[in-house]
């Protein structure tokens, strides 16, 4: 079971890798040098947030996008 969790790890983070690179590849292949530099690094924001807000949703967060702990301490 171990050896399963170090595989699937892996292949979820060559995806992501990949996905980053497709983006970056796709935006500064169409568009030129300041344009690309600025809107990779929003690309790059955005994915990461949605990367964060998929994992939270994960470990079961009722609201993700709050500004709270995640913890219900009532």
């Amino acid at each position: 079971m171990e050896d399963f969790d170090r595989k699937q790890l892996v292949l979820n983070q060559l995806k992501w890798t990949a996905i980053y690179l497709a983006v970056a590849f796709i935006i500064m292949l169409f568009l030129p040098f300041p344009a690309d530099l600025a809107l990779a690094l929003i690309a790059f924001l955005i994915i990461g947030w949605y990367r964060r807000h998929l994992y939270l949703r994960k470990l079961g967060m009722k609201n993700p996008t709050s500004t709270g702990t995640g913890f219900d301490f009532n």
